[in-house]
C-alpha cells in the first residue's frame, strides 16, 4: 500500500520514519471519508431536510478548498463524479423542486473560474488554438439547441438532453489548474480513495445481494437506485449484476494503473511490495468492472489493453508485452476466484444450487439487453438519414420497440413501445442530433488528441506520461460506441483531465 500511495501522493518520503505512515491515513482516511458521504447520502435520502443541510455545508467546503488549492478543488469535482455516478447522491430539496449538489459545485467552479479569469493577462496566455476548438465545440452544441427548438423537441426534453455537455464549460478550469506545480499528483492523491471506494462498493454489494433475501434489502436497492448511482439486477441462481456509470472511472484506473505497474523494475526481489500494492489496486479495479457486466467496459478495456501492447512492444519489446500479458491473465484468473468466492462465502450460508456465474452470459445473442441495442439501431439509422446533415436538435425523439422485459414492464399496457432521446449509441446519437459536420467536429477533436499522442512519440520509445493520458482516452472513446459517456460529465471529466495531460503539461514534468 506503502509503494501504491507514494505513487499518488505530492510528497515523496525517503527514510522508513513514521512520516511514511502519513500518506497511508491520509488514503486510509479518504476512503473513510467517501464512506461517510455515502452513510449522509442515505441519511439525506430518508430526510430531506438533513439533505439539504448537507448540500450546504459541503459546498462550504468546497468553497474552501478552492480558495486554498484549485488541484485539490478540481480533484474533489472529479471524486464527486466517481461516487456520485449520475449525480443525484445529494440534493437540495424546496417544495417540488429538487437541485442535485452536482449541479451547485458545477455553478461554483465556473463562477470561480470566470473570477480567475477576469484577468485580462491570463487569457493571453491560453493558446489561441484551444479556444477556437472550445469555441467550435460550443457553437456546435449551440447549434443542436437551436434546431432542437426550431422542431419543436420541447424545452423540458432539450434542457435534459444537452445539460450533460454543460460540463464542457469547466475546459478552461483544467488549464488554469495545470498551470499550478504538482496539479495532477495532488488531484491524484484524492481520485484514489474515491476509486478505491468505489471498487468497495461494488464488491461489498455483489457480496450483500448474493448472501441476503433481496426483500431484506429493499431500502438499499431504492437509495442505490432513487440516488442514480446504478442497477442492481438479479441475472440467475444468486448472481446479481451491480452496475454503476462511474464504473467507467474504474476501467480508466485500471489502464492507468498498468503504467504504473510498468513502471516497477523487474527482477528486483526489494520491489516485491509495489508489485503487491499496485497489482492490489488493478485487481479491485478489474473485479468491480468484471461485476458490472458491461460489455461496453470489457470492449474499452480490450482495445486500450491493445493499445498499451503495441506501445509496449514497439518501445520495449514484446518480450516486454509477454511478461505484461502474463500478469494480466494472472489478474483476471484472481479476480474470477474473487467473485467465486463472494458468491460461495460460508457467512451466511448459501444454497449450493443457487450459485451461478453469468460472465459468459453477456456474450450471449438471446441476452436482453444486447438484443435491445440492436431493435434501436435500425430506427436510430432511419433518423439519421432522414437529417443526415442538419440533424434533428437536442431532444428528439425516437420510437421503436424493445424485447428487454426491464423495459417492457415499464410500457404501457406491457407493448415493448419505447419512445426516447437517450441512445445507447454514442457517436450515432451525436450525429443523429448535430448533423455530420457537427459530428466530425467533436470526432477531430478526440482524433487530434490520439494524434498529438503519436506525434510526441513515433520516433522514440513512448513516454509514461503519454500512455497515462492516451489510454484512458481510448478506453472512454470505445466505450462511448455503445455507451453514450461522452454526453455526460463522466466521461467529459476524463476527456478534460486528458486534455491537461496531453497539451498543457511540460515536457519534463514526471507524472508518473
Amino acid at each position: 500500500m506503502l509503494m501504491l500511495v507514494n505513487y499518488f501522493f505530492p510528497i515523496k518520503f525517503k527514510s522508513w520514519d513514521w512520516l511514511r505512515l502519513l500518506p497511508i491515513v491520509y488514503i486510509s482516511g479518504g476512503v473513510l471519508f467517501c464512506a461517510i458521504l455515502d452513510v449522509l447520502s442515505w441519511l439525506g435520502w430518508l430526510y430531506p431536510e438533513l439533505g439539504n443541510i448537507f448540500v450546504v455545508v459541503l459546498s462550504l467546503i468546497w468553497l474552501a478548498v478552492v480558495v486554498y488549492s484549485l488541484p485539490a478543488a478540481v480533484g474533489l469535482l472529479l471524486a464527486e463524479l466517481v461516487i456520485g455516478s449520475l449525480g443525484h447522491n445529494f440534493n437540495f430539496v424546496w417544495q417540488s423542486y429538487s437541485l442535485p449538489w452536482r449541479y451547485i459545485l458545477f455553478i461554483l467552479a465556473v463562477a470561480w473560474m470566470v473570477l480567475q479569469l477576469w484577468d485580462k493577462r491570463q487569457l493571453r496566455q491560453l493558446d489561441k488554438k484551444e479556444w477556437y476548438w472550445f469555441g467550435l465545440m460550443g457553437a456546435a452544441i449551440f447549434y443542436g439547441l437551436l434546431v432542437g427548438w426550431w422542431r419543436h423537441n420541447g424545452f423540458s426534453n432539450i434542457f435534459l438532453d444537452v445539460n450533460g455537455y454543460l460540463y464542457l464549460l469547466l475546459w478552461p478550469l483544467f488549464w488554469l489548474v495545470s498551470r499550478q506545480s504538482n496539479w495532477f499528483r495532488t488531484i491524484r492523491f484524492i481520485l484514489l480513495p474515491a476509486v478505491l471506494w468505489l471498487a468497495f462498493k461494488t464488491i461489498f454489494t455483489f457480496y450483500l445481494f448474493s448472501h441476503y433475501p433481496s426483500a431484506d434489502l429493499w431500502l438499499y436497492y431504492r437509495w442505490w437506485r432513487d440516488t442514480g448511482f446504478g442497477e442492481i439486477t438479479l441475472l440467475r441462481g444468486n448472481y446479481y449484476r451491480i452496475f454503476s456509470q462511474s464504473q467507467l472511472w474504474s476501467g480508466a484506473a485500471f489502464l492507468a494503473g498498468l503504467v504504473y505497474w510498468l513502471k516497477i523494475p523487474s527482477g528486483l526481489k526489494q520491489f516485491w511490495h509495489q508489485r503487491l500494492t499496485t497489482g492490489g489496486f488493478l485487481l479491485l479495479n478489474l473485479m468491480a468492472v468484471l461485476i458490472s457486466l458491461s460489455r461496453s467496459l470489457w470492449l474499452g478495456l480490450a482495445v486500450g489493453l491493445v493499445w498499451l501492447f503495441y506501445w509496449v512492444g514497439r518501445s520495449w519489446g514484446w518480450r516486454r508485452v509477454g511478461n505484461l500479458l502474463v500478469s494480466l491473465v494472472g489478474l483476471l484468473l484472481l479476480s474470477w476466484l474473487g467473485i467465486q468466492v463472494i458468491l460461495r462465502w460460508p457467512w451466511p450460508p448459501v444454497n449450493p444450487n443457487l450459485v451461478q456465474g453469468t460472465l459468459l452470459d453477456r456474450f450471449s445473442q438471446d441476452e436482453a439487453a444486447g438484443i435491445s441495442r440492436l431493435q434501436l439501431l435500425g430506427p436510430l439509422w432511419q433518423g439519421i438519414v432522414q437529417h443526415s446533415l442538419s440533424g434533428n436538435g437536442f431532444g428528439s425523439m425516437i420510437t421503436y420497440h424493445t424485447s428487454d422485459p426491464r423495459i417492457v414492464s415499464s410500457t404501457a399496457g406491457g407493448s415493448g413501445i419505447v419512445s426516447t432521446f437517450a441512445f445507447e449509441w454514442g457517436f450515432l446519437d451525436l450525429w443523429y442530433k448535430l448533423g455530420l459536420l457537427a459530428m466530425f467536429i467533436f470526432l477531430i477533436f478526440f482524433l487530434r488528441l490520439l494524434w498529438l499522442f503519436i506525434l510526441q512519440n513515433r520516433n522514440k520509445p513512448v513516454s509514461l506520461n503519454s500512455l497515462l493520458a492516451s489510454l484512458p482516452l481510448i478506453f472512454v472513446l470505445v466505450t462511448n460506441l455503445t455507451t453514450p459517456y461522452l454526453n455526460h460529465p463522466l466521461g467529459l471529466g476524463i476527456l478534460m483531465l486528458v486534455l491537461a495531460l496531453t497539451i498543457y503539461q511540460p515536457s519534463s514534468v514526471d507524472y508518473v
